[in-house]
Formats: structure tokens, C-alpha cells, sequence
């Protein structure tokens, strides 16, 4: 009875990892046509907050209502995100009974947790039932811990408790966001991907991703758990479309496509309000995508600096006369930018250039809201680990306040703050590394020509040899 009982409701030990949904069927799977979808709309099959199948993992589903909207999810993991870290409204929380297959009130429900079965979303396994005897039974069969929904709420929220939640934050009026092409959260070794292009193979477009961060008051990186900002890319044929955020755990990012060669902006544009003073802050991601296919044509028009209209404040780098494809920023080049309010040159601008290694200048603006930095030599290695493609990164920050009465959404306010970012790099000059060779060659012709004075100087010095003979007997 009891075995019969094991087999007939929970199934046989299976294969795969639940957070994965790989190799084979899974213990939480059921057909489609037996899971219930609480929810509506063309993705109902799909859990709303990480998109995973729900069928796939039906029989670790949760449900609550946002509203009046039902929402359903693979996980608790999934529902204890919106309820305790997206801080969402959701209540009357209901939970598949493993048994019967059928949605229970999750308050009354009776959890087991910590067992041989495969976990979604977690390494620690929660399965729900709606008699403790049943749940009581699945303990003693595939081990674990019986307890009650909010017990279980509490070991779902262990899974947040990461160096990424760490630094998951919000940014304040006041905080400078930024764009990086690495993941702030990866771990040096064995971190995930940074921002590099991802696909340009045969067939397949390439995307961009990167992140937006910012450093807080304590002057640590923090990344944004949750963009709350307008998000637009301009491509290569200066058409504007809306980005999204990614729908990663914790450090969010933005991912845009590159079908054609040319640059591309990823514009980030936010608006807050906070004592009397409207800040409005945007940042920018330039990028240049080239396939080294003899059929591209650098159009002037195209590949020049360009805005958007749907962002106020904006730096912009002007290109120099020449440029290509394979145009690079060196230490020692000028490098000229103009910054503009609403489509026109400021004049007055503060416009800074920070470097990773702490090295920054501040320039004002002048009436045609340009400026012009030299981008300096930042990079002093030893003679032995010089590397020509070293990417000395840096940051170009614009402000700008504007005293001028308004309200936004209900708050008025007396002043505006502008702040842009431009993240961008630069090379070592080729002359810096001729200088290295130089210096190379240099120490060696002087060992060599050292050498060859002190084996000059011994032959000189040594006798030749000389045969004497004597005669005893004289």
C-alpha cells in the first residue's frame, strides 16, 4: 500500500536538474493537460516573473493576485522575488498540491522542503501538499523537513542572499548611472560573460550587452536590480526603437542587436524630483560594430556623432577628418566633445574626464558646447608586460543647472540638474611602445658592446706565450 501509494502520485526517481529543466522528464513536469494556468493573455504557459514553462515545473507553481490580475509562477522562488524583493502588492497566495494536482490555498498548505527531488529555481527542494499526512509520507520517502508556508518563504529569500544582492541597489537623484560591457556581479574566475559581442557567426545577428551602474555614497559599485528609466537604441541607419531591461536575477542589463556595420547608442534617460530640484539624468553607449567585409561603405552622415529627441542632455564625441572603420583613441590624441540641452550647443557646461586609474580634468563648455581633452598617458607597465591592445577605460560626465520653475508628475520643482555619461577607451600610442623597443634594444647593444670592451680589455692585457730555454751548463 504504501509503495503503490509513492509510485502512483510522485512517479519514479527522475533525471534533470529543476533549475535547469534538462535530461529528460522531470518530477515537477506534468502534461499540459493537467496543469492548471491560473493566469491570462498570449503567455499564460509562461511564468510571469523569470518566463520558464509552467507545465515543465507545474508542481512546484504558486499563484497570487496582483489587483485583480492573477499571477502564477514556477516557483516560490519566483513569488517570494516580486512579494519580499520587487516589494510587489501581491496577495492570496495559493500553491499545487503535489497530489492531487490541484491549486490550495499556500497558507494552509503543508511544505516540504529540503528533499531528494530536484529544486526549481534553488538548490533546496519545496513541494507543497494539502495533508500533512501526505506531506509527512513524501518526507520519510525522499527525505526533508516538513513545514508551513512561511517557513518556506524564508528559505525561498536564502537563495537572494548573494554578493549580486549585495550590490543590487537604487539609485538616488543624486547618483551618476553609467554603462559598463562587464557584468559587475560576474566572479573573477568563472564569472559569466562581460559585454562583449555576442554571435556574428554565420547567419546570426550580434548583440551588445551591457549594464548600467553607478557608484554609491560609500563609493562602491552597485548595479540597478530593477531600470525604472526610459531605455532607447539608435542603429547603424539612425533608426530609434525602445530596449528593454534583461529579465536576469539580480544585476540587470540591456541587450541590443547589430544586423548591419556602424554605430550604435544605447540611451538610458531618468527623471526624479527631490527637494525643490528636478534631476534629469541620461547615459550613453556608443558602440562601433564592423565585419571586415570589403563591401562596407563608411557613410560621413551616418557614422557621425548623433542624439535622440527623446534625450534633454547629451554628450556627444565629434568624429576627425579620416576616420574609418578602424578608427582607435590613443594617448597623446585630442579628443573633442560637445555637449547639448535639447538639441543645441551649451555653453557652460562642467565636463569632466575620469580615468579608471583615478586621473581626472574638469572643462567648461564653451559657446559652441564644445571641449577638447588630451587623453593622457596612463599606463606605465613594466618593460616586459607592455600590451599594445590595453584598454585604458574612462568616463566623460557632463552637468548642468538650470534655474527654471515646473512640476513633474505632481511634484513642482525650482531647478533642473542634468547629468550625461560617455564610458569609452583608449590605446597606448604605438610611439610609447616604440619607445619600449627602443629602450629594449638600447640596453642590449650597451650589454653587447660591455661585453665586447671587457674581452677587448683582457686580450689586450694577456701575454703572449714565449718559449726559454737554458743552458745548465753555461
Amino acid at each position: 500500500m504504501y509503495r503503490g501509494y509513492i509510485l502512483d502520485t510522485y512517479g519514479r526517481a527522475s533525471g534533470g536538474h529543476g533549475s535547469h529543466g534538462g535530461g529528460g522528464k522531470m518530477f515537477q513536469t506534468v502534461p499540459k493537460d493537467k496543469a492548471i494556468l491560473l493566469q491570462s493573455g498570449k503567455d499564460k504557459a509562461s511564468c510571469i516573473a523569470c518566463g520558464m514553462k509552467l507545465p515543465m515545473f507545474y508542481k512546484t507553481n504558486h499563484a497570487a493576485h496582483l489587483d485583480e490580475a492573477v499571477r502564477q509562477y514556477c516557483s516560490i522562488h519566483c513569488l517570494a522575488e516580486e512579494k519580499n524583493i520587487k516589494k510587489m502588492p501581491i496577495k492570496d497566495f495559493k500553491v499545487v498540491d503535489v497530489k492531487s494536482l490541484k491549486f490550495i490555498d499556500a497558507k494552509s498548505a503543508f511544505y516540504v522542503v529540503g528533499s531528494k527531488k530536484k529544486a526549481t529555481m534553488s538548490k533546496v527542494s519545496k513541494y507543497a501538499f494539502a495533508k500533512k499526512e501526505d506531506a509527512v509520507k513524501f518526507s520519510k520517502r525522499y527525505q526533508g523537513k516538513v513545514v508551513d508556508f512561511d517557513v518556506a518563504l524564508k528559505i525561498a529569500l536564502k537563495d537572494f542572499d548573494t554578493s549580486a544582492k549585495k550590490m543590487i541597489k537604487e539609485a538616488s537623484a543624486t547618483d551618476v548611472v553609467y554603462f559598463t560591457d562587464k557584468n559587475p556581479a560576474a566572479k573573477k574566475r568563472g564569472g559569466g560573460h562581460g559585454g562583449h559581442m555576442h554571435g556574428g557567426s554565420r547567419g546570426k545577428v550580434p548583440t551588445k550587452k551591457v549594464w548600467p551602474v553607478f557608484m554609491d555614497r560609500s563609493n562602491k559599485l552597485s548595479c540597478i536590480g530593477d531600470i525604472n528609466a526610459e531605455l532607447y537604441v539608435l542603429d547603424a541607419n539612425l533608426n530609434t526603437t525602445k530596449a528593454k531591461q534583461s529579465r536576469d536575477r539580480g544585476c540587470k542589463s540591456v541587450s541590443f542587436k547589430m544586423p548591419d556595420n556602424g554605430y550604435y547608442n544605447l540611451f538610458y534617460t531618468n527623471k526624479i524630483v527631490d527637494d525643490d530640484t528636478l534631476y534629469l539624468s541620461t547615459a550613453k553607449y556608443e558602440y562601433m560594430r564592423f565585419n571586415h567585409s570589403n563591401d562596407a561603405v563608411y557613410d560621413d552622415e551616418k557614422m557621425s556623432a548623433h542624439t535622440i529627441k527623446e534625450i534633454p542632455f547629451d554628450i556627444l564625441r565629434l568624429r576627425e577628418k579620416g576616420e574609418t572603420f578602424f578608427h582607435r583613441l590613443y594617448s597623446g590624441d585630442k579628443m573633442r566633445v560637445k555637449v547639448i540641452l535639447d538639441g543645441k550647443a551649451i555653453e557652460g557646461a562642467d565636463l569632466t574626464l575620469s580615468t579608471k586609474s583615478g586621473w581626472s580634468k574638469t572643462i567648461k563648455t564653451d559657446k559652441d558646447g564644445m571641449a577638447v581633452f588630451v587623453l593622457l598617458k596612463d599606463y606605465f607597465p613594466e618593460w616586459n608586460k607592455f600590451d599594445r591592445r590595453y584598454k585604458n577605460k574612462f568616463i566623460l560626465t557632463a552637468s548642468y543647472t538650470k534655474n527654471i520653475q515646473g512640476a513633474y508628475e505632481g511634484d513642482e520643482y525650482k531647478k533642473i540638474k542634468y547629468s550625461a555619461t560617455y564610458p569609452s577607451i583608449y590605446y597606448p600610442n604605438s610611439s610609447e611602445y616604440k619607445s619600449y623597443a627602443y629602450g629594449l634594444a638600447a640596453a642590449m647593444a650597451t650589454m653587447i658592446l660591455s661585453g665586447f670592451a671587457i674581452y677587448w680589455y683582457r686580450r689586450r692585457r694577456e701575454k703572449p706565450f714565449q718559449e726559454v730555454n737554458f743552458n745548465e751548463k753555461n
